[in-house]
């Protein structure tokens, strides 16, 4: 009698779970549906044509991340961000709807001197044309709004990009980019940075990356150099571990201090799928020293939960 009781609630726990399951594949597989019928409705006003959803590539992501350092509060963040692909453009425009910045090298640079990602509440919208130049070149074009400096601004903005070299025997690849913004109110912001990849012939599913970047801002003397460093192995086809680093360096410091490297840090990344291949986890145990604290160590930990909607 005991034995079948329990195995009637077991039984009953797993029934319960299961459409649990399905009722969340459902609400996700919905959501789906109707965000790329939007995006579909959406690219019809541009190019009329009619075309099958499958072939539009627009997503959707809700970016949730939770960090913290010794002698500070508890942060929490969230973030959407949204791309709206246009086939019937010839995937030459997109809609983009955001509220964090893609060219950001660091996702918390609050305790740096002033980036576009520092604002509150940062909300962009913008619609992008894309156009290649060669193969190895494109251009990028956006115009549209978006809070920054406390207030509301139009912008534009010229992406360039172009390969300098590429050799798949060796897997070194060297790119170029400069963007350069235009706001409304607060002037222009340029930022040119040189990527590098490399893939690493003793282990065959790992690869280096690191991106220098150098920002001149309007009303700003000097420019500002941020040095990014990573080792990436894959685990397996959705686990990736990660060893970064992150130098941020001033070539004019205030006044008061005469520390031309403002902060350096060290993490490791921790990023897999779990429980469906549309939802994403982060382990990010951080370290810094930084230029206003002395270079006291400093030892963080950083949390991020990611969902993706449509392709």
């Amino acid at each position: 009698m005991n034995i079948g009781l329990l195995g009637l609630l077991f039984g009953s726990a797993a029934t319960a779970q299961q459409q649990s399951t399905s009722l969340l594949d459902s609400v996700h597989d919905a959501v789906s549906q109707r965000f790329l019928d939007f995006a579909n409705d959406l690219d019809g006003l541009f190019g009329g044509s009619d075309l099958s959803i499958d072939a539009n590539s627009s997503w959707f992501r809700l970016r949730t991340d939770g960090v913290r350092f010794e002698g500070d509060d508890f942060e929490a963040r969230a973030n959407v961000k949204m791309r709206l692909v246009l086939p019937s453009a010839e995937k030459r425009l997109r809609l983009l709807i955001s509220t964090e910045d893609e060219d950001n090298l660091d996702p918390d640079q609050s305790r740096t001197r002033s980036t576009i990602n520092n604002d509150e509440n940062n909300v962009s919208f913008a619609l992008r044309f894309l156009q290649s130049v060669r193969d190895s070149d494109a251009l990028k074009f956006d115009i549209g709004a978006r809070v920054r400096d406390g207030e509301g601004q139009a912008f534009a903005r010229v992406n360039a990009s172009r390969e300098l070299y590429r050799n798949i025997d060796s897997g070194l690849a060297v790119t170029l980019t400069n963007n350069l913004w235009l706001f409304s109110a607060s002037g222009f912001e340029n930022r040119l940075r040189l990527g590098i990849r490399q893939t690493l012939p003793w282990f065959s599913k790992a690869f280096a990356l690191s991106r220098t970047e150098v920002v001149w801002q309007n009303g700003e003397g000097g420019a500002d150099l941020s040095e990014w460093v990573g080792l990436f192995y894959q685990l397996n086809d959705e686990a990736l571990l990660a060893f970064e680093s992150i130098t941020d360096i001033a070539s004019s410091p205030p006044q008061d201090s005469r520390d031309h490297v403002r902060a350096f840090e060290v993490r490791l990344r921790y990023r897999d799928s779990v429980w469906r291949e549309w939802f994403f986890y982060e382990i990010w145990p951080r370290v810094r020293w930084e230029a206003e604290d002395d270079f006291r160590t400093r030892y963080g930990l950083q949390l991020r939960a990611e969902i993706f909607v449509g392709r």
